[in-house]
């Protein structure tokens, strides 16, 4: 298997974001979406279109699951989140200033001052392009499982996915 072509990827807040969040799960969903295909006897092109609505599933849970972070006020519980959230990667390449926050955290962590950095995302344009982002995972999805015969479990999926973008 060869490496992935990275110049594509750095610099680009999605595509850094994708090629992350591909690598570390959307991957796996995709590939379990294909093995239950596999298990049906069904062609390759479905088992194709399978791994990609996984992918953009698990994708377009991810991106969620970052909006969510940011949609209030109050801190998670911990008073940390993920500095590779959809939502802070937008914002810092519309303003990199915020770099000079995270920066501090080359030492350790807690010298970042995460309610600054969140308050800042919160009312950023990071938010926008991540609701965008979910939105664009989410028609991807939903096309491909357009694709299979209506049936309990087509609809199902596309329950779930349409879930995720509330």
């Amino acid at each position: 298997m060869l490496p992935f072509k990275l110049h594509d990827v750095m610099g680009t807040a999605e595509n850094e974001w994708k090629l992350r969040h591909t690598l570390g799960g959307a991957s796996r969903l995709g590939k379990s979406c294909t093995a239950a295909l596999i298990l049906g006897k069904h062609d390759e092109e479905k088992q194709k279109e399978a791994y990609f609505i996984g992918k953009h599933m698990y994708l377009s849970y991810r991106a969620a699951k970052d909006l969510n972070i940011f949609r209030s006020d109050v801190l998670p519980a911990s008073g940390k989140f993920s500095l590779i959230s959809a939502p802070l990667l937008f914002h810092l390449e519309e303003d990199p200033s915020l770099f000079e926050e995270i920066r501090k955290g080359s030492e350790t962590i807690e010298n970042i001052n995460f309610a600054k950095v969140h308050e800042a995302v919160r009312n950023g344009p990071g938010m926008d392009k991540t609701k965008e982002l979910l939105s664009k995972n989410s028609l991807i999805a939903l096309t491909l499982v357009h694709k299979f015969p209506k049936s309990e479990s087509q609809h199902a999926i596309e329950n779930l996915i349409l879930a995720l973008g509330d």
